[in-house]
């Protein structure tokens, strides 16, 4: 009867234990921010530019940077005009494109807040958090290759892409297949044509880190089984 009673108490205790545990911040993946329950690995991939300016890309979280992916020329030999979109592409073994890396991993820590941040640009700021952009405007899109592909890449120089706002959560398609990301620099007159900048971004490993609290919690449960044993075993 003790025994039972006693097994009935720790169960009791095991499922208190596990309740402290502070809940995680949920994932998000767009305009609103960056952030994992896990500690998550990303491969991103350069995927081709049309902006004027020579510009890195880098991850930002509490005043820190670090550059992902970056040109070393503004466009590839031979687009560097307005008529040929400025073009840059990514290879490792040409002079004459606009990218040499072409791929970059990046670990986010579970529970903070990032953001992707282009630079230079022509206002001064381009971030994927709208919040962060002056008047909290959409500098970046989250959206299939797809949608690149038929919707983004066509547009003449100069013309905006109307659907922006549809494209401002890449969390579904980064937990899939992957989610390609544009930037839009402010240039050519704030064109919004989010083809500036474009990567696309994958997961590459997720590390499940138990919360100190449910560690806590398990060694009293460990503590309070052998405690239980001993007890009965005497």
């Amino acid at each position: 009867m003790n025994f039972t009673r006693n097994l009935a108490a720790l169960g009791l205790f095991s499922a208190a234990a596990l309740a402290i545990a502070p809940n995680a911040q949920a994932a998000s993946f767009g305009t609103s921010g960056i952030s994992f329950d896990k500690d998550t690995t990303l491969e991103f991939t350069f995927q081709v530019s049309h902006g004027k300016f020579e510009s890195s890309l880098s991850a930002f979280q509490g005043g820190f940077s670090s550059v992902l992916l970056e040109e070393i020329d503004n466009a590839d030999d031979g687009f560097k005009s307005s008529a040929l979109k400025w073009k840059g592409t990514c290879d490792p073994d040409s002079a004459a494109a606009a990218v040499s890396v072409c791929t970059a991993q990046y670990t986010f820590d579970k529970d903070v807040l990032y953001s992707f941040r282009l630079s230079p640009s022509a206002i001064g700021l381009a971030s994927s958090t709208s919040s962060e952009n002056t008047g909290g405007q959409q500098r970046a899109i989250f959206a299939s290759q797809s949608v690149f592909e038929n919707d983004i890449f066509p547009l003449a120089d100069g013309e905006s892409f109307a659907n922006a706002a549809s494209y401002t959560d890449g969390l579904a398609l980064l937990m899939g297949e992957g989610v390609w990301i544009g930037f839009d620099d402010g240039g050519n007159g704030q064109d919004l044509d989010y083809q500036d900048f474009v990567v696309s971004a994958k997961i590459v490993d997720v590390k499940d880190v138990p919360e100190p609290a449910s560690v806590i919690g398990l060694m009293a449960i460990g503590a309070a089984a052998l405690k239980l044993r001993r007890r009965n075993d005497a």
